[in-house]
Parts: C-alpha cells; sequence; structure tokens
C-alpha cells in the first residue's frame, strides 16, 4: 500500500512538472531559491558590516581634551562636538586653543566605511574617533596610522567615571600607545613618545557620559599613596631626632 502511495506521489509530481514545462520548471524552481539564498547571505553581510562600522555617539554630543608635550607649557585644549551623525558618518566640528592664545576652529567629516581622514592636533581625526563596541583582536582603521589591531581591554576613569577601556600599542618611528572608550569609540588618551620627547592627549571632560563621584584614576590614587608614605617617613625621621636630642 504505501509503495502504490509512494508511485501515485510519484506521479503526481511528475504529472505536475509537465504541466508546467517539465524539465525547465524544476531548474526555474531551484535557480530561484538559489537567487535568494544569495540575497540573504548578501543582506547579511551587509548588516554586519554597517554594524561593526557604527559610531557611538549622537548629534550634539562633545570631548574636550588637554594636550601637552616635552617643550611647552601653559594651558591648551581642543574641544570636538559632533554634528549630523549618521551611523557610520559624523560631521564634526573642532575648536584648538594654544597657551598663547590663539585659537582655529574648523569642520570636517568623518566616513567609517571609507579611507577619508583630515589632520587634527597630536593625531589625524580617524584616531579621535573609531567604531563603537570594538573588542580585542578587531582590526581599526586609524588614519595617519593605517590598519591595527585592538590589543586588549580594560576599565579606567576618564572625564569622572570608570569606562570599560580598549587600547592599542605599536611602534612606527615613535612609540604609541592609544585608548578609547569602548562604548562609544571616542579616543580617550594618546600617549607618543620618541626617545625622551613625548606628546600626550587627555579627554578633560565629555556629555557622552555622566562624571561619578568617587570616581579616581588609579594613578592619582598611586601618586597620592606615594607622597602620604614619603611625608610620614619624613616625620618619622625627624621625631625619631628630636627625642635622641631630648636625651
Amino acid at each position: 500500500m504505501l509503495i502504490t502511495r509512494g508511485k501515485l506521489a510519484l506521479k503526481t509530481n511528475r504529472e505536475r512538472a509537465h504541466c508546467f514545462g517539465g524539465a525547465d520548471y524544476m531548474q526555474g524552481t531551484v535557480l530561484e531559491k538559489v537567487v535568494l539564498l544569495l540575497f540573504i547571505l548578501n543582506l547579511t553581510a551587509n548588516v554586519s558590516a554597517i554594524s561593526q562600522h557604527s559610531l557611538g555617539v549622537k548629534n550634539g554630543d562633545w570631548v574636550e581634551y588637554g594636550f601637552e608635550d616635552a617643550f611647552s607649557s601653559g594651558e591648551r585644549w581642543q574641544k570636538l562636538e559632533l554634528q549630523e551623525v549618521s551611523d557610520a558618518n559624523a560631521t564634526v566640528h573642532i575648536a584648538t586653543h594654544f597657551s598663547e592664545g590663539i585659537e582655529m576652529n574648523e569642520t570636517n567629516t568623518i566616513d567609517l566605511l571609507s579611507d577619508s581622514d583630515f589632520p587634527m592636533i597630536t593625531f589625524s581625526a580617524r584616531v579621535y574617533l573609531i567604531p563603537a563596541n570594538l573588542t580585542a583582536g578587531d582590526s581599526v582603521f586609524l588614519g595617519q596610522f593605517g590598519n591595527r589591531t585592538i590589543t586588549g581591554e580594560t576599565t579606567n576613569a576618564y572625564a569622572g567615571a570608570n569606562r570599560r577601556i580598549i587600547y592599542a600599542n605599536f611602534a612606527e618611528q615613535s612609540q604609541y600607545t592609544l585608548y578609547w572608550d569602548k562604548q562609544t569609540g571616542v579616543l580617550a588618551e594618546g600617549i607618543m613618545v620618541t626617545g625622551n620627547a613625548y606628546k600626550r592627549i587627555w579627554i578633560t571632560g565629555t556629555n557622552t557620559w555622566t562624571a561619578e563621584s568617587g570616581s579616581w584614576p588609579w594613578a592619582t590614587i598611586t601618586i597620592t599613596a606615594a607622597l602620604i608614605a614619603c611625608g610620614l617617613f619624613v616625620m618619622r625621621k625627624s621625631i625619631i631626632k628630636r627625642i635622641r636630642k631630648e636625651k
């Protein structure tokens, strides 16, 4: 009985194929499925590419930096304001203030899906803004430095809050160490060392996250602890000398 039903089903399928053009119908059906599968795979790849190159900032976000080098002094700062942000594109207004009182203002566009870049203080624009939520091992385009690999991930305090930080370090004539806020992709700190000379830029304020009370950078804690220990040591020596003199 089962065999009979199988034969009937087979006959029905053959008749159906014959009615719709025989072998041509069957080939057309297969071809349609292949085309649909390729379309879905291409769509998935495009969505993945966009998600890997999305900015983590929005319209109206701003980031302010202090910067210094081994040969200059005085107050110097730089402020980035994000305008017209859309996925991988953003218009950036940059205001730079030098210790001599000179100020520079310019507006440029960043496109993470291209190799577009423009110069800024210390580093080029593509160092200041990278895709959000990158992890160790990911490749990132850094403009003047080409493609580099995210080295690792850590937690540190910037602009009054403990933030999840990704970083990269590499050598190219100078030694570079760059830190970015993972969630937003903005540069948190950058250091360039060449022999005894150095340049450094670090984030001093932003509206992309809220400052937390009691959030201290570990470097500050270490320096403070060392100064206290040194002070206690000097005080102890002074007391011992006084006691010896009184004896």
